[in-house]
């Protein structure tokens, strides 16, 4: 099979796939749009814990969706907005290569980039902050790129001596 077949071929599976997500999953446009329904000056946190989104990238596992990184910072629903809204056509390189823009029909996950994460089912505004709510919880995102920072440094750590 040729490249450009090829790529036909997984640019049509990814679609497919897409469709099946966007029932149970936000794009970046859904989570804008429930974000403005928002008081804007409410503390965004995901899964209700003290993390927030930032650096938007292409998700490792699909490369066309979203990902957007936990943070410590404090985040409010503004400032979530104004990073989200700067993600609307830009465009990030994938884990292997490739440009991927990211339109309002992005879906979202909540990962470090190179790193698989949670989907992004929801957001709850039923308390004193924000919730993003995930498929799996953000921790075991925070603790796989806690335990990837560990091993980097005592790679780095055996370089020196």
């Amino acid at each position: 099979m040729e490249a450009n077949a090829f790529q036909v071929y997984i640019d049509a599976w990814t679609a497919v796939e897409r469709g099946k997500w966007q029932a149970t999953q936000l794009t970046l446009g859904e989570l804008i749009a429930e974000l403005e329904r928002c008081d804007a000056e409410k503390r965004v946190m995901v899964d209700g814990t003290v993390y927030s989104v930032s650096n938007g990238h292409s998700y490792r596992g699909y490369y066309a969706d979203m990902g957007l990184e936990p943070s410590e910072a404090e985040q409010s629903v503004e400032e979530c907005l104004a990073m989200l809204r700067g993600c609307v056509g830009a465009s990030y390189r994938g884990y292997k290569g490739g440009e991927y823009e990211m339109g309002c029909d992005a879906p979202l996950w909540i990962a470090y980039w190179g790193f698989e994460g949670s989907r992004l089912l929801r957001v709850d505004d039923g308390g004193k902050a924000v919730s993003l709510v995930t498929e799996g919880g953000v921790e075991a995102s925070v603790e796989e790129e806690r335990a990837r920072l560990e091993e980097l440094a005592e790679l780095n750590g055996s370089d020196s001596e």
